[in-house]
C-alpha cells in the first residue's frame, strides 16, 4: 500500500505524519505498528523519526481529522504526545490552507483526539508557535520513605548519578518520572532510565532530568516576545522516552517537568510561563485553572511517500 507522508519536527522531536480514511484504519495502523522500528530507523535503512502520527478522516474530502493515532518508534501506541500534537495541528492547518480556507475561516482552536481524549490546539503568536491544552496532571512525590525509593537510589548509585533534590511521578495521560536538580551524563542517564522501566508494576515510563538555569538567555527572551508571554523560571532538561530512548525533546515531558517544579516549590499555578530547554529547543508551559498549556514551534522538514 502506498502512503504519502510529511516529516515534521517540534524542537527536533520528529514525526512522520500521514493522512488516511477511517475505512483504512484497521489495515494501515497495525501495519505501521509492525513496521515502525524499520520505518523510524536512523541508521540509514529507514526514514528516521521518533514516531508516526496518523490523522484519520471520514473521507478523502475532509479537511479535519476525527482521530489522531500516535505510534512510537517501537510500534507501541501513545496516549499523549505534546510535540506530536503540535506537529499534527500544523499539518491540519497546512491541509486547510491547501484546501482554500481563508485565515478568517479557520477555527480559533483545533480539537485533536488521541484514544478518545480531546486536546485543543491553536496558533500562538505570529511566528507559528502552537499552544496545546494538555489538561491536568496527577503528581506523586517519590520521597525517602516511598516503597520504590530504595530501588531508585540503588539504580542512581549504580550508574553514578547524584541524588536529585526531588523525584516525582507525574501522569499527564502518559506516565513520567521527573528528577529535579540533575544534569547527568547522557549515557549514564539512558542506562539508568532503561533499568527502572518496570519498577512498581510500571509498563515502561518516560524519565527526565532537569535543573534550573539563569533566565538571561537571548533565545528564550526572543521566543517569549514572539508569543507575548512572560517567562520565569528557566530550566534545562534531558528527556528519555519509553519506546524511543533519549530524544531531542518531549512535549508531555516538558509539562510533567513544569508540574513537578510547581509541586517541589509549592508555587502552584504559574501565570508566568516555565521555559524548559531540551537538546532540540525550548518549550514553554503555563499552569492555570488546573490545566497545563504547552507552547512551542512545529516545522515541516520535507514530504515523501512510502510503501507499507
Amino acid at each position: 500500500m502506498h502512503l504519502e507522508f510529511e516529516k515534521w519536527h517540534g524542537c527536533k522531536n520528529d514525526f512522520l505524519v500521514t493522512w488516511i480514511q477511517v475505512t483504512d484504519k484497521d489495515l494501515v495502523v497495525p501495519s505501521l505498528q509492525r513496521q515502525a522500528t524499520q520505518i523510524c530507523d536512523r541508521s540509514g535503512s529507514g526514514i528516521a523519526a521518533d514516531g508516526i502520527l496518523v490523522l484519520i478522516t471520514k473521507n478523502h474530502r475532509e479537511l479535519f481529522p476525527e482521530e489522531l493515532v500516535v505510534i512510537n518508534s517501537d510500534g507501541s501506541l501513545a496516549k499523549n504526545c505534546g510535540n506530536g500534537l503540535r506537529c499534527a495541528a500544523r499539518s491540519v492547518l497546512r491541509k486547510m490552507d491547501a484546501g482554500g480556507m481563508l485565515p478568517a475561516d479557520l477555527p480559533p482552536a483545533l480539537e485533536l483526539r488521541i484514544q478518545g481524549r480531546p486536546f485543543w490546539c491553536k496558533v500562538f503568536g505570529p511566528k507559528g508557535f502552537i499552544g496545546v491544552d494538555m489538561g491536568s496532571a496527577t503528581i506523586e512525590t517519590i520521597g525517602p520513605k516511598h516503597n520504590i525509593r530504595k530501588q531508585l537510589d540503588a539504580a542512581l548509585e549504580k550508574f553514578q548519578i547524584k541524588q536529585p533534590h526531588g523525584i516525582y511521578k507525574v501522569d499527564v495521560g502518559n506516565p513520567h518520572l521527573v528528577l529535579l536538580g540533575l544534569t547527568p551524563d547522557k549515557g549514564s542517564f539512558s542506562a539508568f532510565a532503561k533499568s527502572i522501566q518496570n519498577l512498581d508494576g510500571w509498563d515502561g515510563i518516560n524519565v527526565h532530568a532537569a535543573a534550573e538555569e539563569a533566565i538571561d538567555d537571548r533565545a528564550v527572551k526572543s521566543a517569549a516576545k514572539a508569543m507575548n508571554i512572560s517567562v520565569d523560571p528557566f530550566w534545562t532538561a534531558l528527556p528519555w522516552e519509553r519506546g524511543v530512548g533519549l530524544t531531542q525533546a518531549c512535549g508531555s515531558g516538558a509539562v510533567a517537568i513544569a508540574a513537578a517544579i510547581s509541586a517541589d516549590d509549592g508555587m502552584g499555578e504559574n501565570q508566568a510561563w516555565t521555559a524548559i530547554r531540551m537538546p532540540g529547543g525550548d518549550l514553554f508551559v503555563q499552569i492555570a485553572d488546573g490545566n497545563h498549556v504547552l507552547a512551542g514551534p512545529a516545522a515541516l522538514a520535507f514530504t515523501g511517500s512510502m510503501e507499507i
